[in-house]
């Protein structure tokens, strides 16, 4: 099958709604293996046994895929097998896991990144529009560090962990000299809550050796992972939603 080599972005809070919901078409199933691929190098760890993902690649069992997408693992081969002769995905089955890479998947090209991580989250500036409109860029005297009261915003966004959200957003006006006011950091919280970052309940920690744990919330394995997992990351066992402790 012949494939035109156009894109477009799909809003990440598509996958959150009540309509994207199992079962699955196959159109959605196509659609999903792009949610769930790797958008940077990365390693998770599957019953202690490390396994490297490159960007484009998706690292989920038939067993996990099943479940994710409301189907039968037998339908789920079957439908990876049709991708594979149709020359969209290359598959490789271990004992651990199945490791799927998506032949169409752009790379480093901008147009497949996910804001996640709070290093891309500093790096671009359009993640955050703050309000800068009393900035007069190249005036070092201009920039305002009018200090912040935490208090209304703990009242009004009782869900967020405002002290931790502070600390990014003070990090981010420092790092791109922009105004500390409390303008700006309610549109930081606003952002926060809509894209589920700095939650109260969600605070991943790291182990002795460096890497950042998380639970499967549907069957407790042990995740691991090089960068810090946000809200919106689903498990490699069973796509669901990762906690930070056993349930």
């Amino acid at each position: 099958m012949a494939w035109k080599k156009s894109y477009l972005k799909v809003p990440r809070s598509l996958f959150k709604t009540d309509r994207w919901k199992k079962p699955f078409t196959k159109g959605m199933a196509d659609i999903d293996l792009y949610y769930l691929a790797n958008f940077k190098s990365n390693v998770i760890h599957k019953r202690g046994i490390p396994i490297n993902l490159e960007p484009g690649q998706v690292g989920y069992s038939m067993r996990g895929l099943a479940d994710r997408w409301g189907w039968s693992e037998a339908t789920v081969k079957r439908y990876i097998k049709c991708l594979k002769n149709e020359g969209q995905i290359e598959v490789h089955i271990s004992k651990v896991s199945t490791m799927i890479t998506l032949l169409n998947y752009i790379k480093n090209d901008g147009q497949n990144e996910r804001k996640t991580t709070d290093k891309r989250r500093y790096k671009r500036s359009t993640e955050y529009k703050l309000i800068n409109e009393d900035i007069n860029v190249g005036s070092k005297s201009a920039i305002n560090h009018t200090p912040i009261s935490l208090t209304e915003f703990t009242q009004s966004y009782p869900d967020l962990n405002i002290d931790k959200s502070y600390k990014k957003f003070i990090a981010y006006c420092g790092k791109n000299g922009q105004s500390e006011s409390s303008r700006s950091f309610r549109g930081w919280c606003e952002q926060d809550m809509k894209k589920g970052w700095n939650l109260k309940g969600q605070e991943f920690h790291k182990t002795p050796s460096g890497l950042w744990k998380a639970y499967c919330s549907k069957c407790n394995t042990q995740l691991l992972f090089n960068n810090e997992p946000h809200t919106g990351y689903s498990s490699e066992c069973c796509g669901v939603d990762l906690v930070t402790v056993i349930v």
